[in-house]
């Protein structure tokens, strides 16, 4: 596999979430032909798991900016 881009480019800054490698091209990445796609499967498993934290993230920076 070739990586495309670097690990700070693959990565939103400030979430704690694991990179992960897809077997597309910069264009496959949004144009997946299923959801059945296994790449697909995977990302959305991890935008999954990044919602579901969401709210405690977002709140533990209300409480640190909040005691400022």
């Amino acid at each position: 596999m070739i990586q495309l881009v670097p690990k700070s480019s693959a990565v939103v800054p400030g979430i704690n979430v694991e990179a992960i490698a897809i077997n597309k091209d910069h264009v496959g990445i949004v144009k997946f032909e299923s959801s059945n796609d296994e790449d697909f499967k995977s990302i959305c498993g991890h935008l999954l798991d990044m919602i579901s934290k969401a709210p405690q993230i977002v709140a533990e920076k209300h409480q640190k900016h909040k005691g400022l």
